[in-house]
């Protein structure tokens, strides 16, 4: 498991080395490395990537949205604005 990315596999023990009359060595395990191993880590990148791309979009939209809305009360401020002389907002002069 690597719980930075979220990746998270099955892989066998295919060999250990045990030092039963050494205390000082530790057991070592062998892992399984197969091509299916970098296959399933690939597609779980491939995975957070296009997660990425979809949330970036909708922050994208927002901010079109956003910048609409400002654009659109900066126009209204300045209709305001104008209308203090004259009194009516559909005027401007």
């Amino acid at each position: 498991m690597l719980p930075d990315t979220g990746f998270q596999t099955d892989v066998e023990v295919v060999g250990f080395a045990w030092y039963p009359f050494d205390q000082t060595q530790a057991t070592s395990l062998t892992l399984q490395n197969s091509a299916r191993t970098i296959l399933d880590y690939q597609n779980n990148q491939k995975r957070l990537l296009s997660q990425l791309e979809q949330a970036r979009s909708v922050y994208d939209n927002q901010l079109t949205q956003a910048n609409a809305t400002a654009q659109s009360a900066d126009e209204n401020a300045s209709k305001a604005y104008n209308a203090r002389l004259n009194g009516s907002i559909g005027r401007s002069e």
